[in-house]
């Protein structure tokens, strides 16, 4: 109610609101509160198994989403040191979600002792991987 007096935009709040439940529908059937990150511990493994993908198949997630925002086109798959630096920028990436997956896991299985927070996303190590490599 508060975006709406404030005359902001909705979505993020609506966006943010089904995120939760998302998440407490897992929580709610897996029976326990560690249920809750679920969904976006395995969120990771999935983003690091489709930026690998897009390696495998010659379309590196970071030469993609960076020509499309620079309005360049697809004229860097051709050029063959430009799509090696895009490979490695999305395999540092993939990395990056592999880790995340590797360091919460333990702390969502059954019996676990540790209730330590979730790590904080590291959304400026997440960016540079490609912006060491595109530049």
């Amino acid at each position: 109610m508060l975006r709406l007096v404030r005359k902001e935009p909705l979505q993020p709040a609506i966006s943010g609101f089904f995120g939760v439940a998302v998440a407490a529908f897992i929580a709610y059937r897996t029976g326990s509160a560690k249920g809750f990150f679920l969904f976006g511990i395995y969120a990771s493994l999935i983003y690091c198994g489709i930026f690998v993908l897009s390696v495998v198949v010659r379309w590196p997630i970071a030469g993609v989403v960076w020509n499309m925002l620079n309005g360049t086109g697809q004229a860097w798959r051709a050029d063959k040191p430009s799509r090696y630096g895009y490979d490695v920028a999305t395999l540092a990436m993939a990395a990056i979600f592999a880790a995340r997956f590797v360091v919460q896991t333990p702390r969502s299985k059954p019996g676990c002792a540790r209730s330590t927070p979730r790590p904080p996303r590291p959304d400026p190590l997440s960016s540079a991987p490609m912006w060491h490599w595109v530049r």
